[in-house]
């Protein structure tokens, strides 16, 4: 038996929903530009010991979007 999932709100940063058609299930595929940006978020948490709250403005400087686009 497969696994279904439930998209409520959106596919989360570093990754696009893909629907369900006749060649292939629904599922989440990875964004690579969104993932290498992920993976420095972590990295400036776990590495350099930045807080959630200085991750923000240090991804502001940078001028990172946001999912949807936006500058801040």
């Amino acid at each position: 038996m497969q696994g279904e999932i439930s998209v409520l709100s959106g596919a989360p940063y570093g990754y696009r929903y893909e629907r369900k058609s006749d060649e292939q299930a629904g599922g989440y595929a990875v964004i690579d530009a969104e993932a290498q940006m992920a993976r420095q978020i972590y990295e400036l948490y776990t590495v350099t010991g930045l807080s959630i709250g200085a991750v923000t403005p240090r991804l502001n400087e940078l001028g990172v979007p946001t999912k949807k686009g936006a500058a801040r």
